[in-house]
């Protein structure tokens, strides 16, 4: 075996370079293409499709994850109106008001003592 070759080869890394370098630059695949394993295909063969449509499978996988949305805290000017016990009311205009009146305070539903279901 020679020093600058691969186990199992019988190329040296020399030469498999010159062979790669005679062919010139790769052109990048697409990516408006619609098909593109198969465009994967054809360029390297059936291994460069599966790795294509794995990668696009892990692409598709992680890249289409949402992120979280900031949480905003807003302060206020002062403290926030209850509208349930104070009501509301809001000037439209000099001679027109809208006003809802406090509700009524209810007792809490579910609230009470169970039956045992022993009997």
């Amino acid at each position: 075996m020679i020093d600058n070759q691969l186990p199992g080869d019988e190329e040296s890394i020399d030469e498999i370079v010159e062979q790669h370098e005679e062919l010139g630059p790769i052109d990048p695949i697409d990516p408006t293409n619609d098909n593109m394993v198969e465009t994967a295909r054809q360029r390297y063969g059936k291994g460069g499709a599966a790795m294509a449509a794995g990668m696009f499978g892990l692409d598709v996988a992680l890249g289409l994850k949402k992120k979280p949305e900031s949480v905003q805290v807003q302060e206020a000017s002062s403290k926030p109106v209850n509208l349930d016990s104070d009501g509301f009311e809001m000037p439209i205009d000099a001679s027109t008001t809208v006003a809802t009146p406090a509700l009524e305070r209810r007792p809490p539903i579910g609230v009470g003592k169970r039956k045992s279901r022993r009997s």
